[in-house]
């Protein structure tokens, strides 16, 4: 497996504003990346029915990095084209974490093997649910694939703004997010529990 890690974002590179936005400033990669931070308005709800609001979710800016007593960094997440797991490096963001099997690693953008400690989920309040995300200490940015989404029939658009569509959905927004200073920042991401890998197109049969 190979991962792909942006340079490590320093504190001052990202700057929280309370709500009813929140910004990130960072130098623009050369691939596609989408930071997901808190941010949105306060009537963005999402609808009990899980549905997504077309803003952000229920969680607003600096009040959840206060309400969790983490930096800013800890709650951005760099969806990367170039990764192929979902990973981070705080074991404190996932839920029902499970051991793997022994050996099983990363290969970092510096051609480092990096071990993986775990897998889980991230349940973050209606802002990020994501399942079969790796625990891998030494990271230095909580990682969303692109390479993951597609196995699960989720397109991502990137142009203007970011979206996340669901594919077997008639095109459902499950994800969006703003394009600020060359990265896509996103007010949230909501991949359902229990998703699990589109089926994989079937070859005509030979006559």
């Amino acid at each position: 497996m190979s991962l792909s890690v942006l340079r490590p974002l320093e504190q001052e590179q990202v700057e929280v504003i309370p709500f009813p936005s929140a910004a990130a400033t960072m130098e623009a990669p050369s691939r596609a990346v989408c930071a997901i931070q808190s941010g949105g308005n306060a009537d963005d709800v999402p609808a009990e029915d899980g549905s997504a609001p077309w803003g952000a979710s229920t969680v607003h800016g600096s009040i959840f990095m206060f309400v969790h007593g983490r930096g800013p960094n800890d709650f951005l997440f760099i969806l990367d084209s170039g990764a192929s797991v979902h990973a981070t490096p705080r074991y404190y963001l996932l839920k029902d974490m499970v051991a793997v099997p022994p050996g099983q690693s990363v290969r970092a953008a510096n051609g480092k093997n990096i071990p993986i400690r775990g897998r889980g989920r991230v349940s973050l309040e209606n802002f990020i649910t994501l399942e079969d995300v790796d625990y891998i200490p030494g990271l230095t940015a909580n990682i969303v694939s692109v390479s993951k989404l597609a196995e699960l029939d989720y397109e991502v658009i990137m142009g203007a703004e970011c979206f996340v569509r669901d594919n077997t959905a008639g095109g459902a927004l499950v994800g969006r997010g703003r394009r600020v200073d060359g990265v896509y920042v996103l007010d949230y991401l909501l991949v359902p529990p229990g998703r699990v890998a589109a089926a994989a197109p079937q070859e005509p049969a030979a006559n």
